[in-house]
């Protein structure tokens, strides 16, 4: 079965996730458990989820030149995704999350540093719509204002994921482009 392209554009990151032994996580001291490290960030791991499934699949990010973008672009090597549009920022630091969870797998605490996402100019989402004109594009509400508008005057098909109860606002100008709208609790 042939699958049209798509183009997931938004956060490519570093996620640090701190599980707890205890359930629930005890605030104000140090907790035992275990921290873990992996590539993420939410266009990075719909591009490498369907690549996987055998969709062609194109990430467009911003990721610092650092050794967290080295890890990420080393990840996505051998699973398919095209990075072409994946651009290194010397400025900012590649994103990067981390959470706490407890004992039961329930978030306690999130933190998000997706700056360079954010900062992430029009013109990266310009030369990624050219480059791809009849993929699919879908995106995360990572992006900021500037980059989000291009991809809505673009008039292409548009998904998008609204991450997080604080940047799903970011989509809220957009809805009368959107045409599919990822969310969750």
């Amino acid at each position: 079965m042939r699958f049209p392209s798509v183009l997931c554009i938004g956060a490519a990151a570093i996620d640090r996730i701190a599980t707890t032994e205890a359930r629930p996580a005890r605030l104000s001291t140090s907790n035992p458990g275990r921290i873990r490290a992996y590539p993420g960030g939410a266009a990075r791991n719909m591009a490498e989820a369907l690549a996987r499934l055998g969709v062609p699949a194109s990430l467009a990010a911003m990721i610092g030149a650092d050794s967290d973008g080295d890890a990420i672009l080393a990840s996505l090597r051998g699973t398919g995704v095209d990075v072409t549009s994946v651009q290194r920022s010397s400025v900012h630091a590649t994103p990067g999350y981390l959470a706490i969870h407890d004992g039961g797998g329930d978030i306690v605490l999130g933190v998000a540093d997706m700056v360079a996402a954010e900062t992430a100019p029009a013109a990266l989402v310009l030369d990624a719509l050219a480059r791809l004109p009849d993929a699919l594009v879908l995106a995360d509400a990572n992006l900021g204002t500037p980059a989000l508008e291009t991809l809505a005057r673009s008039g292409r098909r548009l998904a998008a994921c609204a991450i997080s109860v604080e940047k799903s606002q970011r989509l809220r100008p957009l809805l009368g482009h959107i045409e599919t709208l990822f969310l969750n609790r």
